[in-house]
């Protein structure tokens, strides 16, 4: 499959696997995966602790990565992705 559509798709699924957590989930691993953010930053940010950040953080990888080898299995008949690796090594 061409690069592009198979990044495309990964995105996709990425996405949807995003838009299942919770609001704060969410807010947490944009701010810590796209923007850079450390846990001590997104805690002032949002009004928590560090400890609880991290706690949520990881909480949310553990359902993305659920919901990605869910998602992976039922839409490529049981490989683990497009090109044959776990994505979340990427997350």
């Amino acid at each position: 499959m061409d690069g592009y559509v198979e990044n495309y798709v990964e995105n996709m699924i990425l996405e949807e696997c995003l838009d299942e957590l919770d609001k704060q989930e969410h807010q947490i691993v944009v701010l810590y995966y796209w923007w850079g953010y450390r846990d001590a930053e997104i805690g002032k940010i949002l009004g928590e602790s560090q400890q609880m950040i991290n706690y949520r953080r990881n909480r949310a990888l553990k359902k993305i990565k659920s919901l990605l080898e869910v998602r992976t299995l039922s839409r490529f008949g049981g490989r683990r992705g497009l090109s044959g690796q776990r994505w979340w090594h990427y997350v």
